[in-house]
């Protein structure tokens, strides 16, 4: 019995290519072999690992790795199995991993350079796709032939009987015969064609850009828990977004599929809306509800990242002739603010997408609104001023009249 042959990347002959050629290596040779082996685009594989190497110094390490374990030319390619399995080079191996895992903790670092602008991991997202593909397809299988059956025309033996002649019948025998038909000519065996049709695979592009953004909020989440950086919540989120779509929008060219344009118009019309918006989804979210009581108390900023926030004035001991600055903002949701009936109002609206009421009068409506309104107190004398503050990012501001303590 022979034995199965191997199949799979694991099982793929891989070595380094030489330099020098059109295809050949320019350093090393290992982005070279790896693209000859699998059928990667040679270009666009060297441009992705510039990129990931850029943003990602263990990249650099893993290169070296590479050089150093596989083979130095094509006629000595092994399977990567083969090459990671190699009990000669264990200790090698076990230095390189240690080597590698510490370079991928340091390159943590680099991403300090981007702090505030989380676009490194959007290009090597980008780097990944365009690797992923301009990947060489399979050819199609060849053609089969599949013969007609024998020569047309041929006459099939026909099963004779023969009855056995009474000698002592006295009647007469008579025999007739039809007249023989001469046969066709053989015809030419013929041999048909049959060209079946291939489904060219698609390529899971989209899968892999959602794998990514998920593994890119994984990643924010888990150094932001660590305090090792400070990145926004509204950056972590476009980014992971800007990815996904960057992968719709290979995967619609790539695999000529025209479904996707429209998860891809969704997430484009989400992204584009919290660019223009802009809200601070930084924070705790739920619901809150703040009633101060004193001066201080009142004048302490207010945020909540999503959910309703509540601020009622009614209890703070306002004084006439010293007006009370109040500011809040809401990333996501509604901001909510009760002002007694006794006290001059000076509001200030910020939205970035939503609306703003005013005593029940909408005064804002729409993307990147802001509006100001001045009310007297609703009895004379007044009790003292407010100055109103306000900004949603996405969601609605609401300012109301409630009747004064006392």
């Amino acid at each position: 019995m022979h034995e199965p042959t191997r199949t799979g990347w694991r099982h793929t002959p891989v070595s380094r290519v030489p330099k020098g050629g059109h295809d050949g290596g320019k350093l090393g040779g290992v982005v070279a072999g790896l693209s000859k082996a699998y059928g990667f685009d040679l270009t666009t594989t060297r441009v992705a690992v510039v990129i990931a190497a850029l943003l990602l110094p263990a990249v650099v390490l893993v290169y070296l790795a590479a050089w150093v374990l596989l083979p130095p030319t094509p006629a000595e390619a092994r399977p990567i199995v083969d090459v990671v399995t190699d009990r000669r080079r264990l200790p090698l191996l076990i230095v390189i991993v240690v080597a590698i895992a510490m370079g991928g903790l340091g390159s943590l670092g680099s991403w300090f350079l981007f702090r505030g602008a989380p676009w490194g991991l959007l290009l090597i997202g980008l780097g990944v796709l365009l690797w992923m593909s301009t990947r060489s397809s399979v050819a199609p299988p060849p053609s089969t032939t599949a013969p007609t059956p024998g020569p047309a025309g041929t006459a099939a033996p026909m099963p004779v009987t023969i009855t056995p002649l009474d000698v002592t019948d006295t009647v007469p025998l008579t025999a007739s015969f039809p007249p023989p038909v001469a046969a066709p000519p053989p015809a030419a065996a013929t041999a048909t064609t049959v060209t079946p049709r291939v489904r060219t695979p698609r390529r899971p592009i989209g899968s892999i850009g959602v794998g990514l953004a998920v593994l890119w909020f994984a990643f924010a989440a888990a150094v932001e828990a660590l305090g090792w950086w400070d990145a926004p919540a509204l950056w972590v989120i476009v980014t992971g977004l800007g990815i996904v779509m960057v992968a719709l929008f290979i995967s619609t060219v790539v695999n000529r599929s025209w479904v996707l344009p429209i998860p891809l118009a969704l997430v484009g019309m989400v992204v584009g809306v919290l660019c223009l918006a802009q809200p601070d989804l930084d924070g705790a979210a739920g619901q809150r509800v703040v009633r101060p009581t004193t001066v201080a108390a009142a004048t302490d900023a207010q945020h909540l990242a999503a959910g309703q926030l509540t601020i009622d004035l009614r209890d703070v001991p306002f004084t006439p002739g010293d007006p009370l600055a109040v500011t809040a903002e809401v990333g996501a949701g509604q901001l909510r603010v009760l002002v007694p009936s006794n006290v001059d109002v000076e509001v200030r609206t910020d939205v970035g997408a939503g609306q703003a009421e005013v005593w029940g009068e909408e005064v804002s409506d729409g993307m990147r609104q802001d509006a100001t309104r001045v009310s007297e107190a609703e009895v004379s004398p007044a009790a003292g001023a407010v100055q109103l503050d306000l900004r949603v990012g996405l969601g609605q501001i609401s300012v109301e009249r409630v009747a004064s303590q006392g």
